[in-house]
């Protein structure tokens, strides 16, 4: 199908915000990624200095295990603790996290620490995600109203986007009743709970050092895909978040959806591509994107260029020329 000017526009403006909020998520990605191999390393040092501790010929004496912790391990473990909390003050609020440190067997110990370094990796992917997510949100926010301007050679004046307001869009439960922050410790918790009640099983049955950290690795490929799937996922859910918000801001009454037509467009994305709808019945998952995981699925503005000025006319908006987006934001984006 041929595009129309307005849609070439749209589409050609809609490519670089896209672009720009997949940097985002890539940088992120890539620093989680470091963290992420980090702690990995050192869950299988706390695994194989207990296959040395309490091994022989490469197999746990598991009855070894079954003894209370000596005062020094309890003292370690609790001084573990203290420097997690100390960088993660948020973590204290998990119950889970404040064990007592008493009467603990040295494989509760080994649990236990394997845990911190879980609960680390659930807090730094949540701090990155929303630092980046952040960013993506504004960028995209501001990049909108830049483009109405271009296109509708109109502007009005806007306000910076405020704590509050970026707060509620991020931890928005938009899927299933649950944000970003719900599905990070959702999956956390999940290979906590996991490692939990296998690896005893594996200590327990004379498993070697060798196939435990395999399987240990193959968990954490598994994590590894659900923090990327949540990372691509979350920055189309605010990218999009942040372009209904312009919309709104520039009283665009209706969108249009535009799909990355290519060889791994979904189905529904193929069958809404195209489709115009109102702005105040836009629904996330049905006829506003994200469609699914990694949807690459966007929108443009169906509002025409005498609709538009109409509309604003008389709410302060002016007449504009073209002119770069950082003048234009010196302009006409003011401080909160």
């Amino acid at each position: 199908m041929t595009q129309s000017k307005q849609e070439k526009y749209w589409t050609k403006r809609k490519q670089q915000i896209i672009k720009v909020a997949d940097k985002h998520a890539d940088d992120g990605l890539l620093l989680y990624q470091a963290f992420f191999q980090e702690k990995l390393a050192e869950i299988e040092l706390l695994i194989q200095d207990y296959y040395d501790k309490y091994g022989k010929n490469n197999v746990i004496e598991y009855y070894k295990l079954m003894q209370e912790m000596s005062v020094s391990e309890r003292k370690d473990l609790y001084s573990n603790y203290q420097e997690l909390i100390a960088r993660y003050p948020q973590l204290n609020n998990f119950t889970e996290i404040r064990y007592s440190f008493y009467k603990l067997q040295r494989l509760d110990g080994l649990l236990v620490n394997i845990m911190y370094k879980l609960y680390e990796m659930g807090a730094m992917e949540e701090e990155i995600l929303k630092d980046k997510l952040s960013l993506t949100y504004q960028e995209t926010y501001y990049r909108n109203l830049y483009d109405n301007a271009m296109y509708y050679g109109m502007t009005g004046t806007y306000h910076a986007v405020s704590e509050e307001v970026l707060r509620a869009t991020l931890y928005k439960k938009w899927v299933k009743n649950q944000n970003f922050s719900d599905r990070v410790w959702g999956n956390t918790k999940q290979l906590t709970l996991y490692l939990q009640d296998e690896l005893p099983k594996m200590l327990s049955t004379g498993t070697s050092y060798k196939e435990v950290t395999k399987q240990l690795r193959n968990n954490f490929d598994v994590k590894w895909h659900e923090a990327e799937r949540l990372a691509r996922t979350e920055s189309a859910f605010i990218t999009e978040h942040a372009t209904q918000d312009a919309y709104k801001r520039d009283n665009i009454k209706q969108y249009r959806i535009l799909a990355t037509l290519d060889t791994v467009t979904s189905k529904i994305c193929k069958a809404q591509d195209g489709k115009v709808y109102d702005l105040d019945k836009a629904v996330v998952g049905k006829n506003y994107p994200p469609f699914h995981p990694h949807c690459r699925t966007t929108t443009i503005s169906a509002t025409s260029k005498i609709e538009y000025r109409a509309m604003n006319l008389n709410r302060g908006y002016e007449r504009v020329p073209d002119m770069t987006y950082k003048k234009w934001e010196d302009t006409y984006v003011k401080a909160a």
